[in-house]
């Protein structure tokens, strides 16, 4: 179903007598690049992936490389700490936290 609505200071409502099958679900939104003003920096994040000039395997790597010679040599890791891992570099790219 293809719905079309305005989008108000960055919030997009929905019409309210539609009715969901779930409380949770995604969506795909369509804006106009005429309605966007970033900076470079996030206007290169935001891009889609086959425009991104890093494949796949670099963007790994990127995630990955501090952690490079431990997960060669060392033991092998567990689930939680490949999540561990994860969520520093999350917390690293989004938050600036170190």
């Amino acid at each position: 179903m293809i719905i079309e609505t305005t989008c108000e200071r960055g919030i997009v409502r929905l019409p309210m007598e539609l009715k969901f099958q779930h409380d949770t679900f995604n969506v795909k939104v369509e804006v106009p690049d005429q309605e966007i003003s970033l900076s470079p920096s996030v206007a290169t994040e935001m891009r889609p992936r086959s425009e991104n000039s890093l494949g796949i395997r670099a963007q790994i790597d990127a995630i990955l490389g501090p952690y490079k010679n431990l997960l060669r040599k060392g033991a092998p890791l567990s689930a939680q700490d490949y999540k561990d891992i994860w969520h520093q570099h999350i917390e690293e790219k989004h938050l600036g936290r170190k």
